[in-house]
């Protein structure tokens, strides 16, 4: 009985291992295997959504605001001195923030609803706001409002075709089936307590693990495809040129503006480097943010 125990806790294994394979190869984003070629061309879609999947949440705001000032959307103004964050007041780690309007108009419903929450009168050109360190409530509500961009963007890449969905009813069931095989056989086997304790612990989490892996068993649509590879082709371009495009500034940020970048750049631009937490409310950075503000 304890070997069929151990044999359940072998399948439980071999449905962690499969769902990280299917995940990376039936549902991944599939893009080319060659070494990436080196290009300039803007991705067909916001920095936003790139900036969410390379950066992680809570880092996609900067590449956006740089995007717009090299575009000439939104003037971006740093007001007053640095300052760490403080959770009680929940205070912002860094200064505040001037925001005016310049030209709008070309912003679609991906980023306009964001420029509406940092400026409430925009598109209208020439408005104006202030963010201030003490704000929670603006600052939760852009956090939000990058989020819901994000969404908006995948939405409209179109549908995300289903692949292979037995797999992703399989590979759970076998799991789940692996985690109680091994509680039941253990205790009839007379196991003792912590083979039994550790098969219902290490089976909840690798049964959500392998949940979450394959969720609805959709991979990205064609035009995602397209967008991330050209992105991949993008950074290869961003890393090895010696003459930058200015205009490309929003996704040079992706990658903290390395080599020529930070230096052809206006400071306006240059300075957002490393101000991803500076949108963030104080009480949300606390864990996250030096003691010291670095140089």
């Amino acid at each position: 009985m304890i070997l069929l125990g151990w044999s359940g806790i072998v399948a439980l294994v071999a449905a962690i291992v499969l769902a990280i394979i299917a995940r990376r190869t039936v549902w991944g984003v599939r893009l080319d295997s060659a070494p990436p070629v080196p290009a300039r061309d803007v991705p067909a879609g916001s920095v936003l959504f790139a900036a969410r999947y390379l950066r992680g949440y809570t880092n996609e705001l900067i590449p956006l605001l740089a995007d717009w000032q090299a575009r000439g959307v939104l003037a971006v103004e740093q007001r007053g001195t640095d300052l760490v964050g403080n959770a009680r007041s929940g205070a912002a780690w860094g200064p505040e923030w001037q925001f005016t309007v310049l030209d709008a108009s070309g912003l679609d419903a991906v980023e306009l609803p964001v420029l509406r929450l940092l400026v409430a009168d925009a598109p209208q050109r020439g408005a104006s706001s202030y963010l201030r360190r003490e704000d929670k409530a603006a600052r939760d509500r852009i956090l939000d409002g990058v989020a819901e961009a994000v969404t908006r963007q995948r939405a409209l890449f179109g549908p995300r075709p289903i692949d292979k969905a037995w797999l992703a009813v399989l590979l759970p069931v076998l799991a789940i089936g692996g985690t109680l095989a091994a509680i039941v056989f253990f205790a009839i086997g007379n196991a003792g307590p912590y083979p039994i304790a550790w098969s219902l612990l290490g089976g909840a989490a690798g049964s959500a693990l392998v949940i979450g892996l394959c969720r609805s068993g959709r991979r990205p649509s064609e035009a995602e495809r397209a967008y991330r590879q050209s992105v991949r082709n993008l950074e290869g371009w961003v890393h090895s040129t010696t003459h930058i495009d200015p205009r490309l500034a929003g996704w040079a940020m992706l990658w903290n503006l390395p080599g020529p970048w930070a230096a052809g750049l206006p400071t306006s631009i240059s300075s957002l480097v490393g101000r991803d937490m500076a949108f963030l409310r104080g009480d949300f950075v606390k864990k996250r943010v030096p003691r010291s503000i670095p140089g």
